[in-house]
């Protein structure tokens, strides 16, 4: 069998692109895709240190931080005393108290919490209006009221979700005010 001239060419061209897909597959698209990687690495790497060197140059922004996430803990704490008080004035029992979300909102942060209470009607209904009080900076979002037997006063429980307003940084007067328990510490 003689091959002709042409028919060499053909199969040399041939065989030239087949080499050449295989190198492109095998080695240029893995090379490709590791280059751009490694360009993604490389600028958050890069936005990791100027925001390093933005914060080392303006150092009140750590401190910023730590104002809310100790304005969030001193509200935390006074809403957890009110919400105390509350219980015992109202005559009612906090079975569990469970810290929810917490929403960021400029200057002001919004904590959430789930109560379940039993008690009375007239004990929950007294808790109820300590939370919604105007010196309190704390709102009711959802409320369940399910009774706990069938025969003449039995217990009731209640489920709230309560929503608490909280400063993201401490006050200019250097004071702190805790908005759960309406009082300047």
């Amino acid at each position: 069998m003689v091959i002709s001239r042409r028919e060499k060419r053909m199969v040399l061209i041939a065989v030239f692109f087949i080499i050449t897909a295989i190198i492109y597959k095998f080695a240029f698209v893995p090379l490709k895709d590791q280059w751009f990687h490694m360009d993604q690495q490389i600028e958050q790497l890069s936005k990791k240190v100027e925001r390093a060197k933005y914060l080392k140059a303006h150092p009140t922004i750590g401190l910023y931080a730590n104002n809310t996430v100790e304005n969030q803990t001193i509200t935390t704490a006074g809403f957890l005393e009110k919400a105390e008080s509350w219980a015992t004035e109202s005559n009612i029992k906090v079975t569990s108290i469970r810290p929810g979300s917490v929403i960021n909102k400029g200057s002001i942060s919004e904590l959430s919490f789930e109560i379940e209470l039993s008690g009375n009607l007239s004990g929950i209904a007294s808790f109820v209006k300590s939370v919604e009080a105007p010196e309190t900076v704390a709102r009711i979002n959802k409320l369940r009221i399910s009774r706990v037997g069938e025969e003449e006063g039995a217990d009731i429980n209640a489920q709230l979700n309560i929503s608490v307003l909280c400063l993201s940084e401490t006050m200019k007067s250097g004071k702190k005010k805790n908005p759960a328990a309406g009082a300047v510490e």
